[in-house]
């Protein structure tokens, strides 16, 4: 999967985005935690973050 063109929605500014010069292969990337930190907000909105950032 590219990597997204714009930052995602909130992310603050100053960050410029460009194409990687040469292929890379995909990642797998998982997200792991504790299930006492599921329904905690400040866990819960990185993993948001991640998850809209990564599709």
């Amino acid at each position: 999967m590219p990597a997204p063109r714009k930052p995602p929605a909130g992310h603050p500014g100053g960050i410029s985005w460009s194409d990687v010069p040469a292929p890379l292969p995909e990642l797998d990337v998982r997200l792991l935690w504790h299930a006492r930190l599921d329904a905690d907000p400040a866990q819960r909105r990185p993993r948001e973050t991640v998850r809209g950032a990564l599709g």
